[in-house]
């Protein structure tokens, strides 16, 4: 062969390269068998443009200008004449595919027909991995007829046959003479091809090129006239010899072109694979952050979402609970507002029931008294009689001062020895002063007479006025036992006091002087006592006896405070009710969201 070994074995790693590269970026995958046990096989078709008709071959590089016809889904283990049958069925209506098609398969660098006999010998499952890189079948258009074998189609192809012993018909002649054919293997050197260091072979002298079939029958002359014929063939087959290996050389040189850019698309894709894993995972790790920045989002907004039902509920039942502490107060308002009135109505009760009980007692018949109204006189009677007592003590308190004023007048005219023709008149005044302490006394004054008639009318005038309170009553009584005791002291101390009233000798101007001054102060005096009996008659007690009125007043005071206690009492234990309730309420709220949360 004029292509050397060692190049063949140095390129023959190129397609495995190609196959790794493709597997690598993942463009073709292994298909896994289904529960039929059946398989996916590609089918493509090679289109005739790329397929060498001299060589017979089509390189690898022609898969990518293939076009798909679908795929078939059969067993791993039918043949590839069977396989036509399901090709022709399942493609056959296609108007692009053929109607007779060959198959191809990938050996080495290059796509090669499949022979008939071969059909019966492959499976589909060499059509699959671990046998080829992809699983994927190819189909050439045409029968094997149509590409058999050309001898002459190519000068290239004539020249190499004519170096390589395919010229036996033409030198015959050389058997029949017996020679040697050795002299035509020295009219050259071995020079070593342009741009390499390897040598063309040497060629054999045993070759079937240089072996001359002898023959009896040819002459010095022709043999003469053979060799020189076989000198210019040499110089021609030199020269394509040159030119093979020029072709060689350039073939050489792509090659190695292809190996470099297949390393280059290697080392690139390997890069590209390495900047793809790399995109990959910070694209993984955008989409894993951003899936957890969604569930934040998602969980807070829930989060907030119970936070807001939590308070619109919390909002809600405190609503509730002040609606229901409204309607609860109302209600208290209102039985207290009942409470209230029905005291106020049992109060009037009592008073109208004590009021008829003594009414009823009062006009019982008695021995002692004629009817109701004799007492209610007798009554009035003892009233007016009190206050009549009260206004004689307190004239004598003022008689007690007159006596004291004329005691005093007595003792100077005594000490100045004076005598007096008046004592008869003087003890007529005293008489007449006397005589108004008196109160059996029918030949009173005037002035007494008249001031007792006014008292009595002021009295009944006073029945008809409103009764006083119970503590005005109290302080009358005390005034009235404080001026008791000053007039009873003042009495005490006018009656024990010994002195002897000597008429003393007064001259006329004196004695009215005396007179005048004596009316002046008892005109003073009987205004006072009428001041002070309007003022005491205005606060008269009522019927009803005060002793009475006090007792059941306390009653009624006692019996309240009671009831307000016993009311109190219970708000009180309401509310301590209504907090432990609200505080246990918060307790199970506060336990259930945090077993939630």
């Amino acid at each position: 062969m004029l292509q050397p070994r060692l190049e063949n074995e140095q390129f023959n790693s190129l397609p495995n390269l190609l196959a790794t590269d493709r597997s690598r970026t993942g463009f073709i995958t292994t298909d896994r068998p289904d529960s039929s046990q059946l398989v996916d096989l590609h089918v493509y078709i090679i289109p005739k443009k790329v397929w060498k008709d001299v060589q017979h071959l089509a390189e690898n590089e022609a898969m990518e200008e293939a076009i798909s016809a679908g795929f078939v889904h059969v067993s791993p283990n039918m043949k590839i004449r069977d396989l036509r049958e399901s090709i022709e069925q399942l493609c056959g209506t296609e108007s692009y595919f053929p109607r007779d098609f060959i198959f191809l398969r990938s050996v080495g660098r290059c796509l090669t027909r499949v022979k008939p006999r071969q059909e019966n010998e492959l499976k589909v499952k060499n059509y699959r991995p671990p046998q080829t890189f992809a699983p994927e079948i190819y189909l050439l258009e045409g029968r094997h007829e149509d590409y058999a074998y050309l001898p002459c189609a190519s000068p290239a192809l004539s020249s190499a046959s004519y170096i390589f012993g395919n010229r036996n018909q033409n030198h015959s002649n050389y058997d029949d003479d017996g020679q040697s054919a050795t002299k035509f293997a020295q009219n050259y050197n071995r020079k070593p091809i342009r741009g390499g260091k390897n040598y063309p072979p040497a060629i054999n002298a045993n070759d079937s090129l240089y072996h001359v079939p002898s023959s009896g029958r040819q002459s010095w002359t022709k043999f003469t006239q053979i060799g020189s014929d076989h000198e210019e063939s040499s110089t021609k087959d030199l020269s394509k010899l040159k030119e093979e290996q020029e072709r060689l050389r350039r073939r050489q040189a792509e090659l190695e072109r292809m190996r470099r850019a297949a390393e280059e698309k290697k080392t690139r894709s390997g890069h590209d694979e390495e900047e793809r894993r790399r995109q990959q995972q910070i694209d993984a790790e955008r989409e894993e952050e951003e899936r957890r920045r969604r569930q934040e989002k998602a969980e807070d907004e829930r989060r907030r979402q119970q936070q807001a039902n939590a308070e619109r509920e919390e909002e809600e039942r405190r609503r509730r609970q002040e609606k229901a502490e409204a309607e609860r107060r109302r209600l208290e308002q209102g039985k207290t507002e009942a409470e209230r009135r029905r005291s106020e109505q049992e109060k009037a009760e009592v008073t109208r029931r004590r009021l008829q009980q003594e009414e009823a007692a009062a006009t019982k018949i008695q021995a002692s008294y004629r009817g109701f109204k004799d007492r209610q006189a007798l009554k009035e009677r003892k009233r007016s009689t009190n206050r009549l007592d009260r206004v004689i003590k307190v004239e004598k308190e003022n008689e007690a001062s007159i006596k004291k004023q004329t005691a005093y007048q007595n003792f100077r005219r005594r000490s100045l020895l004076v005598p007096t023709p008046v004592e008869n008149k003087h003890s007529q005044i005293l008489t007449r002063s006397s005589s108004i302490g008196s109160t059996s006394d029918p030949e009173s004054s005037n002035t007494t007479l008249v001031e007792t008639s006014r008292l009595k009318q002021e009295h009944a005038e006073s029945i008809d006025s409103n009764s006083s309170s119970v503590l005005s009553i109290k302080n009358h009584r005390k005034r009235s036992q404080s001026n008791l005791s000053t007039h009873s002291k003042t009495q005490e101390t006018v009656d024990t006091a010994p002195f002897t009233i000597d008429s003393p000798i007064l001259s006329p101007k004196k004695e009215k002087k005396t007179y005048d001054n004596e009316n002046h102060t008892r005109y003073e005096i009987d205004n006072k006592l009428r001041r002070s009996s309007s003022e005491s008659l205005r606060r008269s007690t009522p019927e009803i006896d005060p002793e009475h009125k006090i007792i059941d007043y306390e009653i009624e005071l006692e019996r309240r405070e009671t009831e307000l206690k016993r009311r109190r009492q219970l708000e009180d234990d309401e509310q301590k009710r209504k907090a432990k309730d609200l505080e246990e309420q918060r307790r199970r709220e506060l336990a259930k969201r945090q077993r939630e949360d």
